[in-house]
C-alpha cells in the first residue's frame, strides 16, 4: 500500500486518487497527533521546556510529516494526470506558479485555485485508452 501512494510510475484514474488522496490524508493527520501526543507526554519529562527544543522538535516533526506527504501526494497528482494525457512535471510545474503568484495576492484566491485544481483532478475523465509504457516511464 505505501508503495503505491510513494511510487511514480504508472497511472491512476479517479476512483483511485480519491481513495488514495484520502488514505494519505488519514496518515498525515494521524501521524501529527501521534507526534503532537508524543511531544506533549516526553518534551517535559526530558526537561525540554525551551523555545529551542520546541523548534528542534518541530523541524524533526516537518522532516518525518511534510516530507513524505509532499512526495507522496506529488506522486498521486503525476500519475492522475498521466491517465488525464497530460504531462506531470510541467503541469505540475505551472500549478504550482500559478498558486503561488495567487497566493501572494490573494491567500483566498490561492485557495480558490488549488480547490479548482483538486475538482479537475478529481472529475477530469482519463484517457480512454491505456498509455503506452514509453509515456509511462
Amino acid at each position: 500500500m505505501l508503495r503505491s501512494l510513494f511510487s511514480f510510475n504508472g497511472v491512476l484514474n479517479r476512483a483511485d486518487f480519491a481513495v488514495k488522496s484520502v488514505i494519505l490524508t488519514a496518515m498525515t493527520l494521524g501521524l501529527a497527533l501521534v507526534l503532537a501526543a508524543a511531544a506533549y507526554a516526553v518534551m517535559p519529562a526530558l526537561g525540554w521546556t525551551t523555545r529551542l527544543h520546541s523548534l528542534l522538535f518541530a523541524g524533526v516533526a516537518f522532516v518525518i510529516i511534510v516530507i513524505p506527504s509532499l512526495w507522496a501526494s506529488l506522486a498521486l497528482q503525476a500519475r492522475r494526470l498521466r491517465h488525464m494525457g497530460l504531462p506531470a512535471i510541467p503541469a505540475t510545474a505551472g500549478m504550482f506558479l500559478i498558486l503561488l503568484a495567487a497566493g501572494r495576492l490573494s491567500p483566498v484566491l490561492g485557495q480558490g485555485i488549488a480547490l479548482a485544481f483538486l475538482l479537475v483532478l478529481l472529475f477530469w475523465p482519463g484517457r480512454a485508452e491505456a498509455p503506452s509504457q514509453a509515456a509511462v516511464a
